[in-house]
């Protein structure tokens, strides 16, 4: 079966990190969500690793992206990529 953990490596360091190193109060489903954005995987795809539906992924990204100053979810990965990979 195909978890998250096997297809991001050190996937929970790097969803707390993004949660407690940018200031920007991500839950953790959000910060979840992020990682797995920035590694470009489709709505889909992250619904199917998170057992979520697409709706809740795509409303968890929204949420996320309201609590930065970044209009897009490009801008925000632009901006998280190294962090989370540092």
């Amino acid at each position: 079966m195909l978890s998250v953990q096997n297809v991001v490596p050190d996937f929970d360091k790097k969803c707390r990190k993004l949660r407690h190193d940018t200031g920007f109060g991500f839950t953790q489903r959000e910060s979840e969500v992020l990682v797995l954005s920035c590694y470009d995987f489709e709505v889909e795809k992250i619904a199917q690793l998170m057992h979520r539906s697409p709706k809740t992924i795509l409303k968890h990204r929204e949420n996320a992206k309201q609590k930065t100053p970044f209009s897009t979810l490009m801008r925000m990965a632009t901006y998280i990529w190294p962090l989370i990979n540092h």
